[in-house]
């Protein structure tokens, strides 16, 4: 749960980059001239002043470069450390004005955030099972590579022009997704369909199906099926069937929710 957190999330590394910066500024600011040994005092002041804002800058750079970049672009990570780093100047600066409530009230924050992230951690997070990689489509043909989590590639020449993933998911209740219970997945292989002329709806075309498909094992999936209303935390199971159309020179991800079905989505052109 804590590695899923800080691996897929900034705010975890912000919330941590704002407490010692809050408490870095803290330091910064306390007079040592009242002190026995100033000289002393100021040399040791500027030692954790400098360790402060170290950890805060490295703490930054994690946030940055774990998660990705892409997820650095959210102005409410600016708000939670400007916050974060306001509170804990004062928890750290102030202790005796604040006093035991005041530091357990900042605890009760930290607590409250970490559950937060946990929350979107959870309910927003993915497994990717594979990619698919489309070399050519026309003529109902599709010249196709996959590529799975062991960066095994199978290539493939399939009828149609939509292009899908047969996959029997287990999908849990929502508090044990919330403690890091991520969806059971059978990945059996991929299909293709048509469109037939004056139609709307997709016509099961081929079929690959994979000598060891992703996932847990049939006889699991068939236990589960099989005894679902007797087994607690399960919400439901299911065989999902999902299609997008083929285009030539694309990579398409197979997906699945931690609290629900898989999807398909395209990730480069």
């Amino acid at each position: 749960m804590i590695y899923d957190i800080l691996t897929q999330s900034p705010y975890p590394w912000i919330l941590f980059a704002g407490i010692f910066c809050g408490s870095a500024a803290s330091r910064l600011t306390r007079s040592v001239k009242k002190s026995k040994h100033p000289d002393k005092a100021r040399e040791r002041k500027a030692f954790w002043v400098m360790l402060g804002f170290s950890a805060v800058i490295a703490l930054l750079l994690l946030a940055v470069f774990v998660p990705g970049s892409g997820k650095i672009m959210d102005w409410n990570l600016l708000y939670m450390f400007a916050g974060t780093a306001v509170l804990f100047f004062l928890v750290f600066r102030f202790k005796k004005a604040g006093g035991i409530p005041f530091i357990i009230l900042a605890g009760l924050l930290v607590v409250t955030v970490i559950l937060f992230l946990q929350a979107i951690t959870a309910f927003t997070g993915e497994t990717e099972i594979g990619q698919i990689k489309v070399l050519s489509s026309q003529n109902s043909k599709i010249s196709c590579e996959f590529t799975n989590a062991r960066k095994e590639i199978t290539r493939l020449e399939m009828e149609g022009t939509y292009i899908g993933a047969e996959i029997k998911t287990i999908v849990f209740n929502d508090f044990y997704v919330f403690l890091g219970q991520k969806t059971w997945y059978r990945f059996t292989g991929l299909k293709t369909a048509v469109v037939p002329a004056g139609s709307e709806m997709t016509r099961e075309k081929d079929i690959h199906e994979f000598a060891h498909p992703e996932g847990i094992s049939e006889a699991l999936y068939r236990f589960v099926s099989a005894n679902i209303q007797y087994i607690p935390g399960i919400k439901t199971n299911m065989i999902q069937i999902s299609y997008v159309q083929a285009r030539p020179l694309t990579t398409y991800s197979i997906r699945i929710q931690n609290d629900s079905g898989a999807e398909i989505v395209a990730v480069s052109r």
